[in-house]
C-alpha cells in the first residue's frame, strides 16, 4: 500500500527504472549481454522510433527517401547522445565543454554508421521492404547499434 512520503524525496526516477529493466534483461540472457549494452540498445530503440517518425515527417514535407533518412538519422543521433549521457552513462555523464566535445565525437562516430544505415535501408526498401519506408529505415538504424556502442564506450564515455 502506497502512502504519502513523510520525509525526503523518492530516489525512483527514469535512471532507476532503466537500470531495473536492463538488470531483468541481463538475468534473462544469463549475463551474456552486458547491462550497459542493454541500456544503450534500449536508448537505440528510442532512436529508431525517432528516426522513423522524423523520416516520415520529412517525407510528408516533400523530401525523397535518402534526404528523409538523413534528417531522421541526424535527429536520432542527437536524441541518442542526450539519452545515453543522461541514462546509460549516468555515472560518467559529460557536462559543460566535455559534453559538447563528446557530442561532436559521438556525431562523428555515428556519421560512419549513417552511410551504412542509408545503404542498408535503401537495400531493404528495394529488395525486401517493397515500399515500406518505415521497415527499411528501422533496418538501417539497427545496423549502427553495435558499432556505436563499442566506439562510444571506448572513446566518449571512458
Amino acid at each position: 500500500m502506497f502512502r504519502p512520503r513523510v520525509a525526503g524525496e523518492s530516489k525512483l526516477d527514469v535512471v532507476v527504472l532503466l537500470q531495473f529493466a536492463t538488470m531483468l534483461l541481463d538475468k534473462l540472457t544469463h549475463g551474456w549481454l552486458p547491462t550497459r549494452f542493454l541500456a544503450f540498445a534500449l536508448v537505440g530503440l528510442v532512436g529508431v522510433v525517432v528516426n522513423v517518425v522524423v523520416m516520415q515527417l520529412a517525407r510528408m514535407a516533400g523530401m525523397d527517401f535518402s534526404q528523409s533518412q538523413l534528417v531522421g538519422t541526424a535527429v536520432a543521433i542527437l536524441t541518442n547522445f542526450l539519452l545515453n549521457n543522461r541514462l546509460t552513462y549516468h555515472d560518467r555523464r559529460l557536462k559543460g565543454a566535455r559534453m559538447w566535445r563528446g557530442f561532436a565525437l559521438f556525431a562523428a562516430v555515428c556519421s560512419f554508421g549513417v552511410f551504412a544505415n542509408i545503404g542498408v535501408a535503401r537495400l531493404v526498401l528495394h529488395n525486401v521492404g517493397h515500399g515500406h519506408w518505415d521497415r527499411a529505415s528501422a533496418a538501417g538504424a539497427v545496423i549502427g547499434v553495435v558499432w556505436n556502442y563499442a566506439v562510444s564506450s571506448t572513446l566518449i564515455w571512458r
